[in-house]
């Protein structure tokens, strides 16, 4: 059933995206459930459409699927130990490099990125044509009512690709891509990312109470912690998108904290690009012994020991003082362009931009 979790997603990231009543919650929880209905009934009507073929092929196979079932069961038991003990074991530039984790990893972000945009829901509604469209034709066995079914849903997806086409003559922001490769960054790719200005100097983080104290010094402020990698592609496009957010809106109470810590292999301070994030509202911290992305990996956030490619959008009533982590957290995401959608309307209502 591995279509399932690509069904939910799609469907709850389409549903999400036209939620106009913030459920988040209600909105999963029933997309999760039009997931699962939507690969038992797809995989209910191809049985019955091929009911013979499908007799005779299962058949054949039948004998085989204890031993292909256990293999699948000792394939997924050894990618758990793997997982497990590459996040909990190594170090993190190895776990963000290592070509297992990052394929998985990437596919699943690629996955909410696709489910996000606005043809992820004609996708769905394309789907439950084509349900509707085999229900009949396996109740009725027309062949004509197969042929217009067919014809349906062509003409649907024709339809659907000249509305999705309709923006296409846009011009495309350079952070805009399905890539969301855990790699170094080349040089066209940061020339591309690059914006007017240039950055305020880089400083140095020594504790998490500097941080802290910078949080609280911006009280009635809305305030943004993004966690970023000074040579990884992906953060660094999250790093222009936040930079467009922030141009959008030049008069808005904001403040950010980009902490830049050394997570891939071709990390270093010297590293570091002012000329993407170049914000006057933004500080930049150098967290060298990645205490920031430690403290968050702590405390529940992501699966890997040091978390990165984050960013946490907070209230302007939010405080952090003695407490735990700050209070009044909006909305956080990784990767960052992943997540830009909801991570822009939480900059957006909070902002009023």
């Amino acid at each position: 059933m591995d279509v399932v979790p690509f069904s939910v997603a799609l469907a709850a990231g389409a549903l999400a995206a036209f939620n106009p009543c913030g459920l988040p919650v209600l909105v999963a929880f029933l997309a999760y459930g039009l997931g699962l209905a939507l690969v038992l009934v797809l995989l209910a009507t191809a049985a019955t459409l091929t009911r013979a073929g499908l007799s005779r092929w299962s058949s054949r196979l039948l004998p085989h699927v204890g031993r292909l079932t256990g293999v699948l069961l000792v394939l997924a038991a050894v990618y758990l130990a793997y997982f497990w003990i590459r996040t909990g074991f190594g170090s993190p530039s190895e776990a963000a490099s290592d070509p297992v984790l990052g394929v998985v990893s990437d596919f699943a972000a690629w996955i909410e990125v696709q489910a996000a945009r606005p043809w992820s829901l004609l996708v769905v509604l394309l789907v439950g044509v084509f349900v509707m469209v085999a229900g009949l034709v396996a109740f009725a066995g027309s062949r004509r009512l197969v042929i217009g079914g067919a014809a349906l849903v062509v003409v649907g997806a024709l339809i659907g690709f000249g509305l999705g086409d309709r923006g296409s003559d846009r011009a495309v922001p350079p952070w805009e891509t399905a890539d969301l490769s855990s790699r170094a960054a080349t040089d066209s790719e940061r020339e591309a990312l690059r914006s007017s200005g240039k950055a305020h100097e880089l400083a140095d983080l020594a504790d998490l109470g500097q941080l802290r104290e910078l949080f609280d010094s911006d009280g009635d402020t809305t305030r943004v912690i993004a966690i970023l990698s000074p040579s990884c592609v992906t953060c660094l496009r999250g790093a222009a998108w936040l930079q467009e957010q922030l141009a959008d809106g030049p008069d808005a109470d904001v403040a950010v904290y980009a902490v830049w810590l050394p997570v891939l292999g071709t990390d270093a301070r010297t590293e570091w690009e002012d000329r993407i994030l170049t914000d006057p509202r933004v500080h930049h911290l150098w967290d060298e012994n990645q205490l920031v992305g430690r403290w968050f990996a702590a405390r529940g956030y992501g699966d890997l020991p040091v978390h990165w490619d984050a960013a946490f959008v907070y209230q302007p009533t939010a405080t952090w003082g003695y407490r735990d982590e700050p209070s009044e957290l909006v909305a956080w995401g990784r990767p960052i362009i992943a997540h830009r959608d909801e991570l822009g309307r939480a900059l957006e209502s909070q902002l009023g931009v």
